[in-house]
């Protein structure tokens, strides 16, 4: 497990040279990797920079360029695990350097995220309780975004919040298939039934991705994936890295599925704010079922959140008691990247004048 304390990473960064400015961004130079289609795949013919000058700049000295660079990249390397298997970029997914340039970032992330978490540990049969205790006490819960897009945004301001929230919606499913891996026997089943749900329980027009889609096309919002994730501020991409982050990283299984127990429990009240701001707003009003994702994680997902306590969390706590609190760690890591996030998300939308 990472150290809680963020001592040891600043001496560490701290004794690392200022980038060369004069020298292609990291991510520029990450980009170019992986848009060669000719290499082999093994990253030894590119002379990539190290990670730990941008990491230092990111996370210890919280530059808001660094941070954007750094969230950057770090989702652009996380796709890679996930691109299509036609892609050419595909070639490059165990590229030696590029692995390196990640374990270099995320270590420096984590650590800082971790150095204000304070480790708490579930006592088994009051996982249900402790987490609930520990969201309602956060300061994401109840988020004025809400509240604002129910009692006051406009058409366009719940439009951009649509928007900005295409990266995490979209790839869900995978996120959920993630979770499916190496999960102990006992919490398969209700693993399996969230990843059932994300596929419309068999039926294509209901799977989530479509019915996203179906809300996008009612706001005549039309892009591919890069045009959506360039919107987003480092803060969108922060909350979308931690995510796959600890989806792909097997050490993290705990906390990741402390992270999913928050998402699970915050949408059902959230979004029920969100559609009737919709309704005030006029959005899908002419066509019925138009956003059914929401309305849907307003109903399954209150069921998702009691039943992945029960079946997934309270296992894991019986079974592996000494990780119990890296679940409560990746409870608040999500809350805490949840946080900044609709703060960024808030601003920017209060920013569009009518």
């Amino acid at each position: 497990m990472e150290s809680l304390g963020g001592v040891g990473m600043s001496i560490a960064l701290a004794s690392v040279a200022s980038v060369n400015h004069n020298a292609p961004s990291l991510k520029g130079q990450v980009e170019r990797i992986l848009d060669d289609a000719t290499a082999d795949g093994s990253g030894e013919s590119h002379g990539l920079q190290s990670g730990n000058a941008l990491a230092r700049q990111a996370f210890l000295e919280r530059q808001p360029n660094a941070l954007e660079e750094a969230h950057q990249v770090l989702r652009r390397l996380y796709d890679l695990q996930l691109a299509p298997v036609h892609a050419p970029e595909a070639e490059h997914q165990y590229n030696t350097q590029l692995m390196a340039v990640r374990v270099e970032l995320e270590r420096a992330w984590i650590q800082s995220e971790l150095a204000s978490v304070s480790p708490q540990s579930i006592v088994p049969g009051e996982a249900a309780s402790a987490i609930r205790s520990a969201w309602k006490a956060h300061p994401s819960f109840d988020h004025p975004i809400f509240d604002f897009m129910e009692f006051g945004a406009s058409r366009e301001q719940i439009a951009l919040y649509f928007i900005c929230d295409y990266a995490l919606n979209m790839r869900f499913y995978d996120l959920i298939a993630l979770a499916c891996l190496g999960v102990d026997e006992e919490a398969r089943c209700e693993v399996a039934a969230n990843l059932w749900d994300e596929v419309g329980r068999g039926e294509r027009s209901r799977t989530h991705v479509t019915l996203y889609r179906n809300v996008l096309d009612q706001i005549g919002s039309s892009g591919d994936r890069e045009d959506y994730l360039a919107m987003l501020g480092w803060e969108g991409l922060a909350g979308y890295n931690l995510l796959m982050h600890l989806a792909l990283a097997r050490r993290q299984h705990f906390r990741y599925i402390g992270a999913l127990a928050i998402t699970e429990l915050s949408d059902p009240n959230q979004y029920a704010k969100l559609l009737r701001g919709c309704t005030r707003a006029g959005i899908g009003m002419d066509a019925p079922g138009v956003l059914d994702y929401y309305q849907e994680h307003v109903t399954v997902d209150a069921l998702h959140g009691e039943g992945w306590i029960e079946h997934v969390i309270e296992p894991a706590i019986r079974d592996h008691p000494t990780h119990s609190s890296e679940i409560m760690e990746g409870a608040i890591l999500r809350m805490n990247s949840t946080l900044r996030y609709w703060d960024w998300l808030l601003n920017k939308m209060k920013s569009i004048t009518s």
